[in-house]
């Protein structure tokens, strides 16, 4: 991977525009470009594409939706990731959309007394490791994305989201 661009769309009044100034998403892109790795890449994916995903702030409202129709699951989450793997131009991948959901995140972060910012930080990773390949359904596997996770916040100045 030569970069990690993270394209981010304001879709719901809910979340600040501020929120720009108050989050890096450059910087979070660059430490996940440094530890980070497709697990399972598109055939297509060659090792010089640049890769670009989208970060979509949504209510709570629009991704239990997303939920609902796309995971049968008719509830809200923090986060959605939906990979897509579409190659943009000869050396640049869009690898997909991750929806993050502001009530629940608010709500999260208030009831684990993390700051918000932080834990929209964090969401936004996981989303992205989900995006190359990383899941949580094995515990093998929970091990090895959350080590990532938190070794990457770690170069953020961003403390162990694991831990209360």
């Amino acid at each position: 991977m030569k970069n990690i661009f993270l394209h981010l769309h304001l879709e719901s009044k809910k979340w600040s525009r501020s929120i720009q100034d108050v989050i890096n998403f450059d910087r979070i892109s660059a430490c996940i470009l440094k530890q980070a790795s497709f697990l399972s890449p598109p055939d297509f994916y060659k090792k010089n594409n640049s890769l670009c995903a989208n970060v979509i702030l949504v209510d709570d409202a629009y991704n239990k939706q997303l939920n609902t129709d796309f995971r049968k699951k008719e509830k809200t989450t923090n986060v959605l990731s939906f990979p897509v793997y579409t190659l943009e131009e000869e050396n640049f991948l869009n690898i997909g959309d991750i929806y993050l959901a502001y009530e629940t995140i608010a709500r999260e972060a208030e009831e684990q007394k993390k700051k918000f910012a932080n834990h929209v930080v964090h969401l936004s990773i996981h989303g992205v490791l989900h995006l190359l390949g990383y899941d949580h359904q094995k515990e093998v596997d929970a091990f090895q994305m959350e080590s990532l996770e938190k070794s990457i916040l770690k170069n953020l100045n961003i403390s162990n989201p694991y831990t209360l």
